[in-house]
């Protein structure tokens, strides 16, 4: 009986055009942007791409009938995730917006700060333990950083996602140096879905082990970087971890109703 609710289930969902939650991965090459549909028509933006995606990101969330952003989400101050977010918010009506920095910061570029001041959106930084969402059924809450350094990659925001039963891990750029941080911290981390750190690159072990994911999301473009890199590749396939990536898949469509997390990838729109 199980098995046949959870496919009765599916295609209730189908037939009502939408999922309770719903990420997409953007294809915005060596960066990151990634939209999430959470219940109540709620709608978050995390991180925009390079400034020159930021025009791709803006039609990729008017094409999905998306009007407003409740939260925008600046996980750091490198242009591959900041630099399109003043293009979105020059192009939606955004209640609110969280970035790693203080709005004062000679870090934050200035067409960014231009649109949050120019339209008097709400901005703060977030730290860890903030809840960003939350219901009895969802949880969305940063779990990195506790404090920001010089390092901008390992003070990058991290979020997790938890629908009852199915989970997101959030990375951003994170490193070895902050997933060894927060697994002395004891922080949750376990995901079912894990948006691998900084495009692929070097990754510990302990703390893959320790999410446990199913899927791990690489948002990558070419490089001269190298990324994703070999050995990371290899470690989620040893781990039987499913690896999708933006550079040979387009946009990556993930959805759940809490019970079961399906892949809506469309398969061909990349060779």
């Amino acid at each position: 009986m199980f098995p046949l609710l959870l496919i009765f289930t599916f295609f209730s969902i189908l037939a009502g055009g939408s999922f309770p939650v719903e990420v997409f991965f953007f294809d915005v090459g060596y960066g990151e942007s990634i939209l999430i549909r959470l219940p109540e028509d709620r709608h978050v933006l995390i991180d925009g791409g390079y400034p020159e995606y930021g025009a791709r990101v803006v039609d990729e969330i008017k094409r999905l009938g998306v009007t407003r952003l409740d939260l925008v989400v600046s996980t750091h101050p490198h242009p591959d995730h900041i630099g399109g977010l003043a293009e979105v918010l020059n192009n939606f009506k955004v209640d609110r917006v969280i970035g790693s920095h203080p709005l004062t910061s000679d870090l934050l570029p200035e067409a960014f700060v231009s649109s949050i001041k120019n339209k008097n959106i709400p901005y703060k930084p977030g730290r860890r333990g903030e809840k960003l969402f939350e219901s009895d059924e969802l949880s969305m809450e940063i779990f990195h950083p506790a404090q920001v350094d010089e390092d901008l990659n390992n003070s990058s925001i991290g979020i997790r996602l938890k629908f009852k039963n199915i989970s997101f891990l959030f990375t951003a750029d994170i490193s070895p140096r902050a997933e060894k941080e927060l697994l002395l911290a004891g922080i949750p981390l376990q995901a079912n879905v894990l948006k691998a750190g900084h495009h692929g690159h070097a990754t510990l072990r302990e703390f893959i082990e320790a999410v446990r994911p199913e899927i791990a999301v690489i948002s990558v473009g070419e490089n001269p970087y190298g990324a994703p890199l070999p050995e990371t590749l290899e470690l989620y396939q040893q781990l039987g971890i499913k690896i999708l990536r933006t550079d040979q898949m387009g946009t990556i469509r993930l959805a759940t109703d809490g019970l079961t997390l399906w892949n809506l990838t469309n398969p061909n729109k990349k060779p």
